[in-house]
């Protein structure tokens, strides 16, 4: 995770600064990515520039597409839909593979997973106990630390072939 981080990083760092010397304001592209207490905050901080575009020009014209057609009483199915496709668009934009692909069907279903878990829990719970999660100090750790090891999972697909990442994720459980 932090080989992977640091790569990404340093290369965008690396264009920041060369853009800098010819007069260009390049923009930040990573924004402590790993200090985020969920899948939908590490995206936002995760390359931020591709991240925003597909958001932009895939994610939202798809996501007004499948509501006039599905209606708005599906907004979970529709929420589902955009993820899986935007985020396997995002593998298959890293490498042409499988494993790629893998990867970010993985990151779909994360996300879709939480928006799933923040409607209950913004629809079943109660203020008080909404205010104790954001002022839990525990709770952030644990909520970050959570969604490291769920980012670090997922970068077994990208670093290796499917095959290989499946054999790792059995010997790790």
């Amino acid at each position: 995770s932090v080989k992977i981080y640091y790569d990404f990083s340093g290369y965008s760092d690396i264009a920041i600064g060369a853009g800098r010397l010819f007069g260009f304001r390049v923009p930040e592209n990573f924004n402590k990515p790993y200090l985020k207490k969920n899948i939908v905050l590490f995206w936002q901080n995760w390359h931020m520039t591709l991240t925003s575009w597909l958001r932009e020009y895939l994610f939202m014209p798809l996501g007004k597409i499948l509501m006039k057609k599905v209606g708005s009483k599906h907004s979970w199915f529709i929420n589902t839909v955009c993820q899986l496709v935007t985020m396997g668009v995002v593998g298959i934009w890293h490498g042409s593979t499988w494993n790629f692909l893998i990867w970010g069907i993985y990151h779909g279903i994360g996300l879709s997973l939480y928006k799933i878990y923040a409607d209950l829990v913004n629809t079943y719970s109660t203020d008080h106990v909404r205010a104790w999660f954001n002022k839990s100090v525990v709770w952030q750790y644990l909520a970050t630390g959570f969604t490291f090891i769920f980012v670090s999972i997922g970068w077994l697909f990208f670093i290796f072939k499917w095959d290989t990442a499946l054999k790792i994720l059995y010997k790790l459980f």
